[in-house]
């Protein structure tokens, strides 16, 4: 039998000096939690008491208790309801659970929150139906805008769910934005319109990238689909978002997350504009959620300018244990699902095998480099020939200079072979996979890969039986970030349309709790003071109407009731009285 507890969670206090930028970090992050420790032992009463519930600690154990007692943004007791309630004094605050559950605070350790919040700024294309909708927003956008003005979107489509079935291309867009340049994004994936390519110079005659494409029709003609790196050559044409409406949209962005009962969150592939945006925001002591910045390189650029940014990321200041820190960087080995590097020709593709990030010593020079310099690395790779590419780079770094305790990571790694499984634990390499990618592009997987492929996506079971640390995330703003739906995903291994995909690979649903909590902790080095509810770990918590006793059917419709980060409510929904 699996044991629920993590099976790679670490009990040696030094593999935490390994950490994203210094060694230094790992041990203020202990010294931090025991120092609440010792706090909380000192403090006669309690602030807060929650009680009268059931309060599921994901503790190693999964105990269960009745009440938890808050001081000072930490947990300072859990027990029955004599226990704790017999702790308060006139000062203290009670909150009525009422037979409620309360959980730990969600961990989204793969995300994009600064996005969700751009459509402040640009017209919203996350609930279009159609490609005909889509025009028809960036139309309307275009009426609003001076001539020659670039219109961009915030909020990602779902080809899959589009009635076309397909991403839009420049002969769409080109009828309604004739003086205008178009730039849509949609994760590995950007459209833009004629007067886009008119402007930057781009025609049939134009090369792809190192690490990029675009793509060409059967006549030869650009079909205004810009793949991978190919997308930079655009993106920095467009005018980008000042700091203060970068800001406002991580703000806006952190109030849906706070009420999907998200408390911390690892922003994957951050930007460094964004990057500054967070450090302005932690500031001003304006973050409302843990966070942490994993920022985007590119591994094929001059090694001599590559070290110059990693020594950059090195010297920069204002990071704050436990509500800012900087995870490490990232790069990317493939492209999204059309574009995954495998093995074999993609069964409707033949001769077609997805696309490369770069070439294979790029990633090896940028994995040693990142390894010299301590600063943890994770690698985007969703093909079994991608995942190949980053464990050869990483074994490479490996024999220079040891990773194992460093928790690098391979982001999704859905396609995994068998052999990939002792050299992924050999590493210490943690797998940063996204469910809602079985769900929602099931249908796409089988018809670019095949069933064969299709059906190796996402072997948590394998993953767990082999030691080796998962932790859930959501690729928000691709999907929603509901990690309550995605753990119903986990647990039926359900897609889109209803297929049960290999039922052997589900969690349990203490699993599926632990992949978006304790475990989450983990892949940040933060195990010890978050991830679960425990005595002088941070009090951040969610209230639910119940978890341990839903039916399978009604996570997809679980919401929170209530969300604190350090015991401080950052979500109450109307309907919660106490």
């Amino acid at each position: 039998m699996l044991i629920l507890t993590h099976p790679f969670q670490s009990t040696d206090l030094t593999r935490l000096t390994y950490c994203s930028i210094t060694r230094l970090r790992g041990l203020i992050l202990i010294l931090w939690a025991l120092a609440g420790c010792s706090q909380s032992s000192k403090t006669l009463s309690p602030e807060l008491i929650i009680h009268s519930g059931d309060i599921l600690s994901v503790n190693q154990s999964f105990d269960r208790y009745q009440s938890i007692a808050i001081s000072d943004g930490r947990i300072l007791e859990l027990g029955t309801n004599q226990e704790i309630l017999s702790l308060a004094d006139d000062t203290t605050k009670l909150i009525d659970l009422k037979g409620a559950t309360v959980i730990p605070g969600l961990i989204d350790s793969h995300s994009h929150p600064e996005n969700y919040g751009l459509f402040l700024f640009r017209p919203d294309l996350s609930k279009a139906k159609s490609v005909e909708e889509i025009v028809q927003i960036i139309a309307k956008k275009v009426n609003q805008s001076p001539s020659g003005a670039w219109v961009t979107n915030s909020g990602f489509w779902n080809e899959t769910k589009l009635k076309e079935n397909r991403n839009p291309t420049r002969f769409d867009l080109d009828p309604v934005s004739p003086e205008n340049p178009v730039f849509l994004r949609r994760g590995h994936l950007a459209v833009i319109n004629s007067k886009a390519l008119e402007i930057l110079g781009m025609n049939h005659t134009t090369p792809d990238p190192e690490g990029g494409s675009l793509e060409r029709g059967p006549d030869g003609r650009l079909t205004g689909r810009l793949y991978e790196r190919a997308i930079d050559l655009a993106r920095e044409a467009v005018p980008e978002l000042t700091e203060e409406e970068l800001m406002s949209s991580i703000r806006k962005s952190y109030e849906g997350l706070a009420a999907a009962g998200i408390t911390s969150v690892r922003s994957a592939a951050t930007p460094h504009s964004v990057m500054r945006a967070f450090l302005k925001l932690q500031e001003n002591s304006e973050l409302t959620l843990r966070t942490s910045i994993t920022v985007r390189i590119n591994p094929n650029q001059a090694e001599a300018d590559l070290e110059r940014e990693l020594k950059e990321l090195k010297s920069i200041s204002g990071w704050q244990p436990s509500m800012l820190n900087l995870w490490g960087v990232k790069m990317t080995a493939d492209g999204g699902s059309d574009l995954a590097f495998l093995r074999e020709d993609y069964a409707n593709r033949p001769g077609f095998r997805g696309q490369l990030g770069g070439p294979p010593e790029n990633f090896s020079r940028a994995a040693r480099l990142c390894n010299s310099y301590d600063i943890r690395l994770a690698i985007h790779a969703l093909g079994d020939a991608a995942i190949d590419m980053v464990l050869d780079a990483y074994e490479e770094a490996h024999r220079e200079n040891s990773i194992s305790g460093k928790r690098w990571s391979i982001e999704h790694g859905y396609l995994l072979q068998p052999e990939h499984f002792p050299r992924i634990k050999n590493l210490g390499l943690i797998i940063h996979p996204q469910t809602w990618h079985l769900y929602n592009l099931r249908r796409n997987f089988l018809e670019n890969y095949g069933s064969n492929y299709a059906n190796m996506s996402h072997p948590y079971r394998t993953l767990l039986e082999h030691n080796i640390p998962i932790a859930g995330g959501t690729d928000w703003i691709l999907e929603p970030s509901d990690q309550f739906f995605y753990m119903w995903v986990s647990m039926t291994r359900k897609s889109l349309d209803g297929e049960v995909v290999d039922v052997s690979q589900s969690l349990t649903r203490e699993e599926a709790l632990r992949f978006h909590t304790s475990w989450a902790a983990y892949s940040t080095f933060e195990e010890k003071i978050k991830g679960s509810l425990e005595k002088g770990k941070l009090a951040d918590l969610v209230i639910l109407p119940d978890y341990m006793n839903l039916e399978e059917e009604e996570f997809r419709n679980l919401r929170p009731l209530l969300t604190m980060v350090g015991g401080k409510i950052v979500y109450q929904s109307e309907g919660f009285i106490f």
